[in-house]
């Protein structure tokens, strides 16, 4: 989800603040699975650090154009 709102500053000078939520319903994502066949985890998912598979992440910024 993503909310943004424009303001300007003067006649060229607009400032965009930006509000981003990831993740927003908390879904698990398995990014991996275990693949070591002696393993008693064979075949199920595994934690993934990746930043793409983490639960709910926000994020804010802003863009100014001019």
């Amino acid at each position: 989800m993503k909310l943004q709102h424009q303001v300007r500053l003067g006649p060229r000078v607009q400032v965009s603040l930006i509000a981003e939520v990831f993740n927003v319903l908390n879904h698990q994502n398995f990014g991996l699975f275990t693949t070591n066949e002696a393993s008693a985890n064979y075949g199920s998912p595994s934690q993934s650090l990746n930043v793409a598979y983490q639960p709910r992440m926000a994020q804010l910024g802003f863009r100014v154009t001019y």
